[in-house]
């Protein structure tokens, strides 16, 4: 069939045939050659294409006696080549790509000359370009096809098993595959879908290096087998476990696997899975074609792996984002109604769906959604664990039972406000955390809130503090002031807590409302107590002043405790308890004196003003003027060579140890005589003497100041 189309403009007219009509024009052109050249003889034309394992008779012209064709050894280097066998003639052609053709006659000799032979080779390569043409356009639209699927499908299972079943369809002699992906959690490789397979396969997990599509995983290489005993031979050599070959045997459906290719799945550098095909009862053989086609398919399923995660990243970052807008303005509309954190925590456990608990540091106050529950930590345990970390922690506990909670801090800037604890037995979803993260950037707001009232309330009572202690009548004053429970009748005293060495100011005021916070609770008989500064003054109300001594003791054990877990220098002072409103001003002033005397020394610590002795002689006194003294005296034995003989070490000794020569000599560990020389040069020295009683007193004073006071500077 032609067709004609005629060009008016050029006046010309064309001839286009079809692929098909070509085909068979070129084909009944070779057999009209053919049939020429061998006259009257018989003859027929065998092919075999690469998938053939044998010779496919295709024409035939006359008869010649039956032979197999799979005994005949042809040569692959030649492009045709004429021999006879038993009064018959062979000419073979042979192709690059493995295609091979045949004619048999039973003329005596070749009819054909070497351009002949050129003829025919291009005739047969003419007609096999075309098949191959046809196989290749029928690949390119199941490509293409799989390609438009990726494109615009998101369900992946669906994707996977209609990607190779496309495979199987262009793979002439495959009858079955499956897909199988890395499980990373797991560390194996897992069947995702499968055809032609019965569904245990799905069940078969291959560690990574284990049987064939285990070593392909692992070295990233295709794999091709030919035969039964060639694969179970590497199956058995990659050291396949005994469950996944009977997975594989009983998945076969009693068929004998006689051919396998394997390729890898890989996302640019990363191995994510391998593809595999079978074949069991169809002719034919496996081709490197059919393994470079199968990595085509292997890319789709690359590309499908890749959409499929993108988008269930933007789908989990949109729910994470929507989730973030909900949970924020629903907790954000319990702190606008001042909720309190108690609603808040129990509207978070809600939205957790399981129990939640909160320990607020500023308050030293737990807060719980559900009723009876129990605090999951102590306060010293959740100290540690943020003394010096401020993130999110998962902690596991053995003892008695197993139990995992999750830590999340409240931090304001550097500082710690509080934490969350949630109790998990598998792992924390992220929307739990989106949740708990959420729910504290407002607790954080609310916790603020709360601390800014608390500065207000601190600076009314430290007002009404000063009116009492420069009040002539504090009687009258405190009997007006009714919020505070003062009894004007009640033994008072004054306590003074100075929190040294603060560099973060906002820091500084959550420690002084947090140890405020554990005054309040432990101490019941502290009336009145604000923080101003760097300092916390509390007085404490006793309607019985035998009291007094457990107070204190109550007061030392929360500082110590304190102090331990927070590594803070912290120093109380604690003036005398005497009854009568009138005596709270100078219970405040002798505070303030005790604590004085601490920092002076910077020693830690609780003293009380009646423990000081005779060093409240000197608290008043100018320090710069005692410093003074104190240098100016020892200043003659911190010269080089005095150092060297530990004048000043000697002298403090001597004198701590009221003038004992044995106890001295044993405690700077130097013999007698040598104690006695050292004393000697001292007295040389300073132009004292130890048995001039006016000199000792002197002596005595400076060595006492020296150990007593902590702002005395070492002369250089």
């Amino acid at each position: 069939v032609l067709y004609y189309i005629y060009n008016s403009e050029k006046m010309e007219l064309s001839i286009y045939l079809n692929d098909v009509e070509v085909t068979m024009i070129t084909y009944q052109l070779l057999l009209s050659y053919l049939e020429k050249g061998f006259k009257k003889a018989s003859y027929e034309i065998w092919i075999q294409k690469p998938h053939d394992t044998a010779f496919q008779l295709i024409h035939k012209h006359g008869n010649l006696k039956q032979e197999n064709m799979t005994l005949l050894k042809l040569s692959r280097e030649a492009k045709f080549k004429i021999f006879t066998n038993e009064s018959y003639l062979y000419i073979s052609f042979t192709y690059l790509n493995g295609y091979q053709v045949l004619l048999r006659s039973n003329c005596k000799t070749s009819p054909f000359d070497e351009r002949d032979l050129d003829y025919l080779y291009i005739c047969f390569e003419l007609l096999d370009a075309k098949s191959q043409i046809q196989s290749k356009d029928a690949e390119l639209n199941v490509l293409i096809e799989g390609i438009r699927s990726v494109s615009s499908s998101l369900v992946l299972d669906d994707l996977l098993e209609k990607i190779v079943k496309n495979a199987l369809s262009v793979i002439p002699v495959a009858n079955a595959g499956y897909l199988q992906l890395y499980d990373p959690h797991e560390k194996v490789i897992i069947t995702k879908t499968s055809v032609g397979f019965e569904p245990i396969i799905g069940k078969l997990k291959m560690s990574v290096g284990e049987s064939i599509t285990g070593m392909v995983f692992k070295e990233g290489k295709p794999l091709i087998y030919h035969s039964t005993e060639q694969i179970y031979k590497k199956m058995s050599e990659n050291s396949i476990s005994p469950e996944n070959l009977q997975i594989i045997n009983s998945s076969s459906k009693d068929k004998v696997i006689q051919a396998i290719v394997s390729v890898p799945i890989s996302i640019g550098e990363q191995r994510i899975g391998v593809m595999t095909i079978h074949q069991f009862d169809k002719k034919g053989k496996f081709t490197e074609d059919d393994v470079r086609l199968l990595q085509g398919f292997a890319s789709q399923v690359a590309i499908a792996i890749q959409n499929a995660r993108l988008y269930t990243e933007v789908k989990e970052q949109l729910q994470e984002l929507s989730k973030r807008n909900e949970v924020h303005n629903t907790l954000i509309k319990f702190s606008l109604q001042n909720k309190g954190l108690k609603t808040i925590v129990k509207e978070i456990g809600k939205m957790i769906n399981g129990n939640v608990s909160f320990y607020d540091y500023l308050e030293n106050d737990w807060y719980h959604n559900q009723p009876g529950q129990k605090n999951y930590f102590s306060v010293d345990e959740i100290s540690r664990i943020f003394k010096n970390r401020r993130h999110a922690v998962f902690v596991e506990m053995r003892k008695p039972i197993e139990e995992k909670y999750y830590l999340y801090p409240i931090i304001n800037g550097s500082i710690f406000l509080g934490c969350f604890i949630l109790p998990y037995s598998t792992t924390l979803s992220i929307i739990d955390r989106i949740v708990v993260e959420q729910g504290g950037a407002i607790l954080a707001l609310e916790l603020v809130k709360k601390h800014t009232l608390e500065e207000i309330y601190y600076k009314k009572t430290h007002e009404f503090f000063n009116e009492v202690i420069k009040s002539r009548e504090p009687e009258t004053l405190i009997a007006k002031r009714k919020e505070f429970n003062l009894i004007p009748s009640h033994t008072f005293f004054v306590a003074v807590i100075e929190l040294v060495n603060y560099k973060d100011l906002y820091k500084l005021g959550v420690d002084i409302h947090s140890i405020i916070s554990l005054i309040k609770k432990n101490i019941p008989e502290v009336r009145l107590i604000y923080g101003f500064h760097n300092k916390i003054i509390l007085l404490v109300s006793l309607a019985d002043s035998s009291f007094f001594d457990d107070s204190i003791k109550r007061l030392k054990t929360i500082i110590d405790d304190w102090t331990n877990n927070n590594d803070s220098f912290v120093c109380v002072g604690i003036g005398s308890n005497k009854k009568g409103a009138y005596h709270i001003g100078k219970s405040y002033e002798e505070a303030k004196k005790s604590v004085a005397y601490l920092v002076n020394k910077k020693a830690t610590g609780i003293i009380s003003y009646e423990s000081i002795g005779v060093n409240r002689l000197f608290i008043n006194q100018d320090t710069e003027e005692i410093k003074d003294f104190i240098n100016g005296f020892f200043l003659p034995l911190n010269t080089t060579r005095s150092r060297k003989n530990d004048l000043e070490l000697t002298l403090l000794t001597y004198i701590r140890l009221n003038k004992s020569i044995n106890d001295t000599a044993q405690s700077l560990h130097v013999h007698i005589n040598t104690l006695y020389q050292r004393l000697k040069k001292i007295e040389d020295i300073l132009n004292l003497s130890f048995n001039d009683p006016k000199d000792f007193l002197k002596i005595q004073l400076a060595c006492h100041l020296k150990e007593s006071f902590a702002y005395s500077e070492e002369i250089q």
